[in-house]
């Protein structure tokens, strides 16, 4: 029987938003309680944890009762901080939980859920009418570690998207969970400035041995919102009505009918994973000079969820827009062997980073692929990565978004220094911008997979278009940078 994957998409956009996610600590005593316990996603049902949130924000909204569950699953019974955040629109709506293990985790999840509803100070408390509007995320906390290095290496130590941070002095703290620096597009220096300022704190705050700096992982489950089809919903806006009527096809056809082709030999690529509305201008210039000739590697980040390693897609073929493309067997298994490779196939669900390259591939003539969403890598095992790339031959998609809501001008001058480290193939000096704040980045990961893999191949690095969303918008205080970069013998 033919395996096959049907990859439903929901187009997902940064939005800026005017206030950071309030998280309260709910006990607020000076040292961790209980006993907590390292969690992954797949010891949970998160169907099961959305019910038991909202069933108890309902209830709790009827008739004033906080539920209770007489015998609920083992792995909810075990002591853990839980947080519970609510949503509408993409806008925060609501966030509360409990930094210590001091409640079982149901018992931490309907607390939370109930005062995310109606006791954060910022928002007038939810109605029950206003209950289906709202999505909710849930993060499971893994206990608090102390940071004991040199203060001086620590955002080099903070991994964002991974770590979450809590500082504290005395009896004041402040806590950010991982994926808050992901959505506001952070490098691991403002997401230690901006765990102080939630505090009250000086933004240098950790670099002090006074105040102590605290990291946790969590594991963060986001609710589904409703489901369309890519050719019905495909970036955040629907005013080019050619794409939403379908005619995906024709509508990218006609931006490559545009470019001319100047690079021969390319082998790797950056194109931006933004709606088309918004990109295919400049992934067009990328894919006008790529003709594949093997199995093609697509590489993206995960917007909605966080785990270790990465991710690759074990299907046979990937439906997508355009159609059906087979996914390299032999690849995958060899891809297998290394040890933080992982088969997550929901980290694929509703990701958009990668199909929005397979259609491209698909357009210009690629016959296999192998998607992969990348998590989180340290730099040794982005080395056995790319070594296994090239011993099997494969070429290299990368894609990714370059500085988020920033003004024109500041976006220009922080793109062009991711730029100039992309170009020299310089990955160390691209991690110390991106850590500086001076380059930003959707997926620093991926991009030095791709920079060690054209230095393995003896690629040379060609800028092609830059431009941002303001050509398209017309804001041009909220940008979102794009650049097309080829690499080729």
């Amino acid at each position: 029987m033919k395996i096959r994957i049907k990859i439903k998409l929901i187009i997902y956009s940064f939005v800026g938003f005017s206030l950071l996610p309030l998280i309260l600590i709910l006990n607020n005593s000076s040292t961790p309680q209980g006993q907590a316990v390292n969690v992954s996603e797949q010891e949970y049902n998160s169907t099961y944890l959305f019910e038991l949130a909202r069933r108890a924000i309902k209830t709790y909204l009827e008739t004033g009762q906080v539920i209770t569950l007489n015998d609920p699953p083992a792995q909810l019974k075990k002591l853990s901080g839980a947080f519970v955040s609510m949503k509408e629109d993409g806008i925060l709506r609501g966030s509360i939980g409990y930094m210590q293990p001091v409640f079982p985790l149901h018992e931490a999840i309907i607390r939370s859920a109930i005062s995310a509803a109606v006791n954060d100070k910022r928002f007038i408390p939810l109605k029950l009418s206003e209950l289906n509007n709202v999505r909710l995320e849930i993060n499971i906390l893994s206990p608090l570690t102390l940071y004991d290095g040199d203060r001086e290496d620590l955002p080099t130590f903070v991994r964002v998207g991974e770590h979450g941070l809590y500082v504290k002095n005395g009896g004041v703290s402040g806590v950010l969970l991982p994926s808050v620096p992901v959505d506001y597009v952070w490098n691991s220096k403002t997401f230690l400035e901006r765990t102080c300022n939630k505090a009250g704190f000086e933004l240098d705050c950790w670099q002090k041995p006074e105040y102590e700096v605290y990291y946790f992982t969590t594991t963060m489950f986001r609710e589904p919102e409703g489901e369309k089809e890519y050719d019905e919903v495909f970036g955040p806006s629907d005013t080019n009505m050619d794409v939403v009527n379908g005619n995906l096809k024709n509508f990218l056809q006609q931006y490559l009918d545009e470019v001319n082709k100047t690079v021969k030999g390319v082998r790797a690529l950056i194109a931006p994973h933004a709606g088309y509305y918004f990109s295919a201008s400049t992934a067009a210039h990328s894919y006008k000079n790529y003709e594949p000739n093997t199995t093609v590697v697509v590489i993206g980040p995960s917007h909605f969820t966080r785990f270790p390693g990465v991710s690759v897609l074990h299907a046979k073929e990937y439906e997508s827009s355009l159609g059906r493309m087979e996914i390299d067997k032999n690849v995958v298994e060899e891809l297998d062997k290394l040890s933080f490779v992982r088969d997550y196939e929901a980290a694929f669900v509703k990701e958009h980073s990668i199909e929005l390259q397979i259609n491209w591939l698909n357009l210009v003539g690629a016959k296999k692929i192998v998607p992969i969403i990348v998590g989180s890598l340290n730099l040794d095992q982005i080395q056995e990565f790319v070594n296994s790339l090239v011993e099997n031959n494969a070429d290299l998609v990368v894609s990714v978004d370059f500085s988020h809501y920033h003004n024109q001008t500041v976006a220009e001058e922080l793109d062009g220094k991711c730029l100039e480290s992309i170009v020299r193939l310089d990955e160390q000096q691209l991690i110390r911008d991106y850590v500086s704040g001076e380059c930003e980045v959707d997926s620093l990961e991926s991009l030095i997979v791709l920079i060690l893999y054209s230095k393995k191949l003896g690629l040379k690095p060609t800028a092609l278009h830059y431009e941002t969303s303001a050509n398209y918008s017309g804001d041009y205080d909220n940008v979102v940078g794009y650049h097309s970069v080829v690499f080729a013998k």
